[in-house]
């Protein structure tokens, strides 16, 4: 454990704040959260507040495995909006207004040296108030998610809530100490500001083994893996079933698409010949490597895709459109095999399917890249280095008001 400036305390106490919990990891953002608390948990304790907000599959289990405790906060009636919280977006006006206050009180419960907030959403509630270091993580930018789906659907309710999200992360970066973005392409599309680092999503291979997956090989197996809770990957699961597998069975008539992750009935119409719909799964691990083919056929998202880095890890080949596999450093043709449109998707996969070897070959580079870039060591470096940023940057800010408690390390 590191050394810190306070005898008050031997490690540094940090408030990790979010919108769910983190385990079981098995979406890519609890994959990110709970690496980013397991990085957190190496530099000192790690208290961690969740909001409940009545999703599905949301309440831990136990205490987090880490270190620390947990809290959870309930909604409570819903509050008028404080004066800094008018012309918010409806997502993080509802969090501020059912969950605002009991989220203040939790983080002056205790004294703290950083907080790391998981999304604007958890610190929307807090702003003016944090009185120690606070660190932002913006793995998604919410302006540009919305802007996509205007173009998609032209609901202007997307248009509007776009120009919100695009107000409220200026804001963010002005206000914060730190602000983190998944990859230096989310950076610079922040403005590439001087308090925001890149804290990359990695994928950390569990040390259990991959159990086998007991189902019948009907063909070739054509997998994504998503939370089907999320629009974007609904409008993935529909291209992907609709335009792109009845083109690959041209040609190879058995082959299936495997639909794995939480379902809560978006994609239930999908089922039937040729693609069978798994849902939350116990080990996903072992359904990419039971895979022949990965697709990610995304039109819509920001940040980068776990769900890439884990079939990289895992030894599955990958074909991507360049929005799915976007801010992570592999490019097409030696780490995976990018392609846009259905009928440019469809000959991709065909052409894994066809030559394995060549196949293996674009897996075993892809799994070197992540062994050499997104791995757990370019974590740690990177969760330490923010942390000790937003520490600095805090107290250039507050000068000779610096709170006593407030901890360096070394």
């Amino acid at each position: 454990m590191n050394e810190i400036d306070n005898a008050a305390r031997d490690v540094p106490k940090i408030l990790y704040l979010t919108e769910y919990w983190p385990w079981p990891a098995n979406s890519g953002s609890r994959l990110r959260a709970a690496a980013t608390v397991e990085a957190l948990a190496a530099i000192g304790q790690v208290d961690i507040v969740f909001v409940d907000r009545a999703w599905t599959q949301q309440s831990p289990d136990g205490p987090s495995p880490l270190s620390g405790s947990s809290v959870r906060i309930e909604a409570g009636p819903a509050a008028p909006p404080r004066e800094t919280e008018v012309g918010y977006p409806s997502d993080v006006l509802d969090v501020c207004r059912r969950h605002g206050t009991r989220l203040r009180e939790a983080v002056r419960r205790h004294r703290y040296d950083v907080i790391w907030c998981n999304r604007i959403q958890t610190w929307a509630p807090l702003r003016g108030d944090a009185v120690v270091p606070t660190v932002i993580d913006v793995d998604d930018l919410n302006d540009r998610l919305n802007a996509q789906n205007f173009a998609h659907t032209r609901d202007t309710a997307f248009a509007r809530d776009a120009v919100l999200w695009g107000t409220l992360q200026r804001d963010a970066v002005q206000e914060a100490d730190q602000v983190v973005t998944c990859s230096e392409l989310d950076r610079q599309r922040l403005g590439g500001p001087a308090n925001c680092s890149v804290v990359p999503n990695v994928y950390l291979l569990p040390e259990t083994a991959v159990e086998v997956v007991a189902e019948e090989r009907r063909g070739p197996r054509i997998l994504l893996q998503a939370s089907y809770a999320w629009p974007p990957n609904v409008d993935a699961a529909r291209r992907l079933v609709r335009e792109i597998l009845p083109l690959v069975r041209r040609q190879v008539p058995e082959a299936e698409v495997w639909l794995v992750g939480m379902n809560l009935g978006a994609i239930d119409d999908l089922a039937g010949d040729g693609v069978r719909i798994f849902g939350l799964v116990p080990d996903a691990r072992a359904y990419v490597r039971a895979a022949d083919v990965v697709a990610v056929p995304l039109r819509q998202g920001s940040g980068t895709r776990i769900k890439v880095l884990e079939a990289f890890a895992i030894g599955t080949p990958v074909v991507s459109t360049v929005i799915g596999a976007e801010g992570i450093d592999a490019r097409d043709g030696e780490h995976l095999l990018l392609a846009d449109e259905p009928e440019d998707f469809a000959e991709a996969v065909l052409r894994l399917l066809r030559d394995r070897a060549a196949a293996e070959q674009l897996a075993d580079r892809a799994r070197q890249l992540v062994q050499q870039e997104y791995d757990r060591e370019t974590l740690l470096r990177t969760v330490r280095a923010t942390v000790l940023a937003a520490q600095a940057a805090f107290r250039q800010r507050a000068g000779s008001r610096t709170a006593p408690f407030v901890a360096t390390w070394n």
